[in-house]
């Protein structure tokens, strides 16, 4: 079974969402969020799940039971032998249903489709919002990766004799603090493999 992203996720955090001194439309913060969102979204990330709505295509050897990288917006096309099948059918929870005219057994099987949270509910069919602890998952990795961005990883304290003096969280200390807020913001949307 291979699955391939045919349309790239849609970012689910927005540079204006992420604290700190920057335009709403820093290219620099951009890229850093399409890295965070990258590293748990869809069938590469390692949450198991579709945040950012996407188009995805999987190619088996067989029909397959269910569709990974749910949630699932619609399915777009399926093939199965290089036929393309009509009336197929999803359940709510991302099974496929399938047809009687399907051929069977299936030397080759095709299925484009949309995955990820649309957040309309007007839109159907629509997924809903993306969870907001996500949303905050993704602005917490952002803001890691922007702070390694810094000059020499952030200063822990500067003076100036009789003058000033200014003191800064330790980067380790932070970035620690951040990693465990991402694990526990994201263990209860892990999709796990059975």
């Amino acid at each position: 079974m291979r699955i391939v992203v045919i349309e790239q996720p849609k970012p689910i955090v927005t540079p204006s969402q992420v604290p700190g001194g920057h335009a709403a439309d820093d290219a620099l913060v951009t890229t850093m969020i399409k890295a965070a969102q990258a590293e748990i979204d869809g069938p590469t990330g390692w949450l198991g799940r579709s945040l950012g709505e996407q188009t995805l295509e999987l190619a088996s050897e067989c029909w397959p039971s269910s569709l990974p990288s749910r949630p699932i917006i619609e399915i777009e096309s399926i093939t199965v032998d290089d036929i393309e099948v009509e009336g197929v059918g999803i359940e709510f929870d991302g099974c496929l249903i399938i047809p009687d005219n399907a051929p069977r057994p299936a030397r080759k099987f095709r299925c484009r489709y949309r995955a990820g949270y649309n957040g309309k509910p007007d839109n159907a069919p629509s997924t809903g919002e993306v969870p907001p602890n996500a949303v905050a998952a993704v602005i917490l990795m952002t803001q890691e990766l922007l702070a390694q961005t810094k000059a020499n990883g952030g200063l822990r304290t500067f003076a100036i004799d009789g003058g000033f003096s200014e003191a800064y969280n330790s980067p380790e200390m932070v970035a620690k603090a951040r990693t465990v807020a991402v694990d526990r913001l994201l263990a209860p949307l892990r999709v796990y493999a059975l």
